[in-house]
This record gives structure tokens, sequence and C-alpha cells, in this order.
């Protein structure tokens, strides 16, 4: 497909970025409560803490974000809720540092990005990203630190969150930061066009063969303005999901081997491909250089495009973000169901939390991001949002409190949502996989093919970081 890597992450930045920085309106809660914001929540007890001494001075926390709008629209409800901290822990102030960093598998990782602060002198105890899809390499750049031990010596529990929340996070049986806001790919749905092919709007997750019929039904690609059925992007964070609820995935358990050429992944490429290939009901290079260079999601905010794979929106933010009135009415249903289990990809939203490797105080920096990431925090963080954050809490409990702000059908989608799978190469592996497809997509060359070339160069990649695993730990150069 003709969206680029580059494209992908301005269009990513606009649904998630755009959307929870700026839909997301917060403001210090109001001294009448918020219906729709769930219960009210007490304020937090008193310090029990002592006030600082020589022995025991303030200290600051310093908290690396990297998105500088996120600090700005929600500076108010975070100077509120870090002055709660500070009540807390006396000793301890919160201060916030917006530090951009590059996102785009062309530039150096994140943990290299974030490696290059700290060797300029620039030391941080907690950093928040934007694409935490892009921080697996934090633990290669020795930036983040495991978090079990402190989880351990806390008693601090992890049941509550949703499991993809905690997966996004893990590496080797280690834990490498705790997500506060999720989002789940969803379908987002034109009610107009469903209305104008005579079709209702799924209450219900389709099956693959009910979805792939709706999509026929809504493609018209007369001119001079065609209607595509369903609009996608072709590369990993659209693709996969149909490979996982085919019973297949990208990399085996341990992630050792690349599982891409298998029959399970095949066969999901194989049925996703025919929808544009043969069917020809979805968006297609040709259709998009007619449409002026607009993309999907734009062609689907001008009423083009009747089926949108993407993030969950509610219709506000989504109007807002983008600045101008939909020519629709939208509707969000969840993802279809495969052959052989319900899956979709999980976004992380701007709420991932990691420790610094370079933290000057470890402890404390840990006292705030339990604080930060706990239920309370969070809810409180919610309920100060009169007009409702896009991104559930990563926390179930917590989400199933604000089901009229986020709808069901998103909740329920985070039940089984599911985050790239990490490894410390996953910006080469990711790379390796959406140009691989590209023949594929093109007609070039068969899925089985594809696959396998991919497979063969994902495990070329993977054999040789293990083998400089091995020397590391031989001391070997």
């Amino acid at each position: 497909m003709s969206m680029t890597r580059r494209r992908f992450l301005r269009s990513a930045a606009t649904a998630l970025g755009s959307l929870l920085a700026a839909a997301c309106d917060l403001r210090p809660p109001s001294t009448t409560p918020d219906e729709t914001s769930g219960p009210a929540t007490p304020a937090p007890p008193r310090p029990q803490e002592e006030a600082p001494t020589k022995a025991n001075p303030p200290q600051k926390v310093q908290v690396l974000v990297d998105w500088p709008e996120w600090l700005e629209e929600h500076s108010s409800v975070l100077g509120l809720l870090a002055e709660e901290f500070t009540e807390r822990h006396p000793r301890l102030t919160v201060d916030w540092q917006p530090i951009p960093l590059t996102h785009d598998l062309d530039s150096p990782s994140s943990g290299e990005q974030i490696a290059q602060l700290h060797s300029a002198g620039l030391l941080f105890d907690v950093m928040q990203f934007l694409f935490p899809y892009f921080t697996s390499h934090l633990f290669v750049g020795d930036a983040a630190v495991d978090l079990l031990p402190f989880l351990r010596s806390d008693k601090y529990d992890l049941s509550d969150y949703w499991p993809g929340a905690i997966e996004a996070m893990q590496w080797q049986r280690k834990l490498y930061g705790l997500l506060t806001e999720v989002l789940p790919t969803v379908l987002v749905l034109n009610e107009a066009l469903f209305a104008s092919a005579g079709l209702v709007v799924p209450t219900t997750a389709w099956t693959w063969p009910q979805f792939r019929d709706a999509v026929r039904k809504l493609t018209n690609r007369q001119q001079p303005k065609p209607i595509f059925g369903f609009g996608f992007d072709s590369q990993v964070f659209s693709t996969l999901p149909w490979i996982w609820a085919n019973g297949g995935a990208m990399l085996s358990a341990d992630r050792s081997e690349s599982l891409v050429a298998q029959p399970e992944a095949q066969e999901a490429l194989q049925w996703l491909s025919g929808l544009t290939l043969t069917q020809a009901v979805t968006l297609w290079e040709a259709d998009l250089s007619r449409a002026n260079g607009l993309d999907a999601w734009e062609l689907f905010i001008d009423g083009r495009v009747a089926i949108l794979y993407g993030p969950s929106l509610n219709e506000s933010a989504f109007t807002e973000a983008f600045g101008r009135a939909p020519q629709f009415s939208l509707a969000i249903v969840e993802p279809p169901r495969g052959p052989r289990r319900s899956a979709t990809f999980m976004h992380q939203g701007l709420g991932a939390f990691h420790l610094s490797k370079t933290a000057r105080m470890p402890d404390d920096a840990w006292r705030f991001l339990s604080w930060w990431t706990s239920e309370e925090t969070q809810r409180r963080f919610q309920a100060a949002n009169q007009n409702g954050c896009v991104a559930p809490p990563a926390r179930r409990s917590l989400a199933s409190e604000f089901v009229d702000r986020y709808g069901a059908a998103t909740l329920a989608a985070l039940a089984y949502a599911r985050p790239l799978p990490l490894h410390p190469k996953s910006n080469e592996l990711l790379k390796v996989y959406d140009q691989g497809l590209v023949p594929m997509w093109k007609g070039e060359q068969t899925v089985a093919e594809s696959t396998t070339a991919i497979a063969g160069e994902q495990n070329t990649i993977l054999a040789e970081w293990r083998r400089r695993q091995q020397q590391q730990q031989q001391g070997t150069p």
C-alpha cells in the first residue's frame, strides 16, 4: 500500500497524540462531581512521612516526557496531582521535563536516543513515551530497569491490568515499565454509508466472512467520488492482528524464531490481501493517488471510506482533534473475530512509564511511579477530565467505571488486545516484515514467496542477536 512508515507515524501521531493530548481537555476537578466521570474520589490521606531534614534533604523526581503538548494541555491537573504527591511525600517534588524524541524505524531507537541524553549528562528518574512500541530498545541502551524487584518489595498487584498492558512491557521475565492508558484497534464505521447500503451496524464482532460481505456491499468505485468499503494500513500494526486471529504469530513465544511463513500467518495474509488484490474493496495505491494524496484517515473524514481499521475514538474527540465536522455519524464496533480467536492490536497511548537506569534515587523514583500508576491517582486523573479522554485506563477495574465514556466495544476489545512482540531487534524485525510484504501487496509475489523471504531475514537477525549475546556472556569480542 502507499502509506509509508513516516506517513503512518504522522497519522498515528494525529490519531493518538492529538486525540489524547488536545481532545482530552484536562482541568482540575470541579467542586461538583461530574456525573459522566464515575464516582467522586476523596482526597488522599494526609502524609505519613517525615518532613525533610539535613540527613534527608528535599529531592526532585525528574520525569522525562516525550510529548511536550501533553504537558502543556494537562498542566493544571498534573500540577494539582504533583502537589498531592508532595503532600504524601513531603521530601519529594515532581519535575516534569519535556524532551521530544524521534519516532521512526529509520531513526535511532528510543533507547539509543535516551542513552545519548544520558551521555550528555541529562539524567532522569522516570521516563514517559508517546510510542512505547519503539521503546523496547530501552533495555538495550541501558536506559530502563526491571521493575519486578520493586513490585515484589511493595507487593504491587498487577492482576488488575489488561493482559496486553503487562505483555507490552515484558522481556525475558522482566518488566520494564507500567502503562496507564491503552487503546485497542477497532472498526470505526460511517453509519450514514451503512444506511445507504442497506446494512445495519453490528452490535457484536463480525466473523471474517460477514465482514467481507459487508465490505463488498459498501464499496462503490464509481467516479467522481468512489466509496471504499474498508480502509487500513498494510503494515504490521494493521496486518498482524489478522494473523493472531487465525492462530498465528510473527515470532515464537520465546522470540527465537520467525513464524511468518507458517500456514496460520500465510492463510491470514492471503485472505486479507484478497480483499485488495482480488475483490478490490479496500484502498489501493492508485486510489490514493487520485485522491490528491489524502490518506485513509482523511478519506474517512471526507465520507469516502465506510470502515476504518484504527484506534478507538469517540466522536466528539475525533471531531475536535481533526478540526472539522466529519461527514458521517460515527460508530465503534469490535474488530472481526477470526477463525481461531478474537484478536486486535493494543496501542499504548501516552501512558508508558519507565524507571530510568540512571535514576539518582531509584527508591524515590519508584515511589512516584507506583503512586502515579495506582488506581487512586489514575481515577483522579480520569475524573479531572470534563470532556472525556480517548484512551481507557490500563487497569480493568478503573476502565469499567467509564464504560459510557469509552464504549462497551472498546473495553470488550481490550480484553484480548495484544501489543507488538518485544525484542531488542524489534525495529529491524518490523522493517523486514513491512518491506517484505510490499511485493505481495503489489501482486509481484505470492504470499508464500513473500513470507518465506521475510522469515529467512528475520531468523538471520534473531540468530545474529543470539550469537552476540553469547559472546558478551562469555566475554569474547
